[in-house]
């Protein structure tokens, strides 16, 4: 009798010292010392040989003065791919123009050279610090063209175009070029751009930052009667809050039949982050009577650290 009650201990005794243990616990200040989930912090990580070479070239001017945070916005839509069947039965995908499609890297002009930046389709990108000048220069970066009769040396570095030239506003910290082309036009080849100002400073956590390219009116709840943004409109449109902080997103677009909801959703933005509403036009469907597509998201601006002396 005394066997049988000894077997049970015995077992889970012999279970317990085969379990591995507990990990220890998290160092107070979460998640930048390499646990999975946390930010990590890569600041004090060495710049490979082969990148320093790619790293900008600034003047003591630039150096000294305070950067601004800059991010492309690309917006139009985009022919989802022309898939085809080969003579053996295989799927492929049809040739074309790689300019039918936005482009994907831009340049600002520094005094010695540019900086790189990269433009998210229909999308606000994390922004890159950029020195302040009063004046800045937009170019995107020619994409290569296989089927093309020049081929470009990349020796000679990346074939640069100009989109333009834009002011930066007196203590401006945060701006977003947004981009986009006729909708009639087949290719992003003569793009325009716009500037809009969005520094923490100058828009409210309440402020969203409305860009519609859809080709139709937008509304916008705002209290008792929505409120109406035209087509091509590009700045800052107050929105309510509720009790919980958030800020209700509910928008619509004008159709031959009325009004299509595009969204209807709640925001709630943190201290740095800043709303964004991007509407661009798309195919009529039965699902999108009123052809716009519609991307409405919260980003976080940081501010800009200033840049290191060259070595």
């Amino acid at each position: 009798m005394k066997l049988r009650l000894l077997i049970p201990f015995i077992l889970t005794a012999v279970l317990h010292a085969q379990q591995p243990p507990p990990p220890p616990p998290p160092d107070p200040g979460g998640g930048d010392k390499g646990i999975p989930g946390g930010n990590l912090d890569l600041s004090s990580i060495p710049v490979p040989e082969a990148d320093k070479k790619t790293l900008p070239q600034l003047s003591e001017a630039e150096i000294k003065a305070k950067p601004v945070q800059i991010s492309v916005v690309p917006i139009g839509w985009v022919s989802p791919p022309i898939i085809y069947i080969d003579k053996d039965g295989m799927p492929r995908e049809r040739y074309r123009d790689p300019m039918e499609y936005p482009p994907v890297v831009y340049h600002i002009a520094t005094e010695k050279g540019s900086i790189r930046l990269t433009g998210a389709h229909n999308q606000v990108a994390p922004p890159t610090a950029v020195p302040r000048r009063v004046e800045m220069t937009l170019s995107y970066e020619e994409p290569p063209n296989p089927t093309g009769d020049a081929v470009h040396d990349p020796k000679k570095g990346p074939s640069l175009k100009t989109i333009g030239n834009f002011p930066v506003p007196a203590g401006a910290t945060h701006l977003v070029a947004v981009v986009w082309k006729d909708p009639d036009a087949k290719l992003w080849t003569n793009p325009q751009v716009k500037v809009i100002d969005v520094s923490p400073a100058t828009v409210k956590g309440n402020e969203a930052v409305v860009i519609n390219l859809s080709g139709r009116e937008l509304a916008i709840h705002r209290g008792d009667v929505p409120y109406k943004i035209a087509s091509g409109f590009m700045g800052k449109v107050a929105l309510p809050v509720n009790a919980k902080g958030q800020v209700p997103m509910v928008v619509a677009a004008a159709s031959g039949v009325g009004w299509q909801q595009l969204s209807r959703t709640v925001l709630g933005p943190r201290k740095d982050d800043r709303i964004f509403v991007l509407a661009w036009q798309a195919p009529e469907t039965p699902a999108q009577p009123a052809g716009v597509a519609l991307q409405a998201i919260a980003k976080r601006l940081p501010e800009a650290k200033a840049f290191e002396p060259s070595k």
